[in-house]
């Protein structure tokens, strides 16, 4: 998986509030805008794997895909605190990153109608 192979990257994990918080957020922004070539992607950092994750994604219908990330993963974006999320453009550059917190969902959504709008 590369960048330039998603628009919507997400690190989160089944035990942080605010990014389950996000996840309905996200499923409507998959729902609205995956026609148009937005695809969100969610990259669990949960400690207990697949064990933990695949129960989370049994109970919760989530329409986007979920992948498992680890330590380098996390290295590689600089994740610190979570919910970290980055918005990547056609080009896989970082358009836009919301990090350590609770997204701000308007303006995630006007940032994904800028960067789709650019073909």
């Amino acid at each position: 998986m590369t960048p330039k192979d998603y628009r919507g990257k997400d690190f989160w994990a089944t035990w942080c509030t605010g990014c389950k918080k996000e996840i309905p957020w996200f499923s409507e922004f998959q729902t609205r805008y995956g026609a148009k070539g937005f695809a969100m992607v969610g990259v669990s950092l949960d400690e207990g794997g697949w064990s933990v994750l695949k129960p989370f994604l049994a109970e919760h219908k989530i329409p986007y895909q979920m992948l498992l990330g680890n330590d380098p993963t996390a290295e590689r974006y600089g994740i610190k605190n979570m919910p970290d999320t980055f918005l990547i453009d056609r080009e896989g550059r970082v358009a836009a990153a919301y990090l350590a917190g609770l997204v701000d969902k308007d303006d995630v959504e006007a940032n994904i109608k800028a960067i789709l709008s650019k073909h």
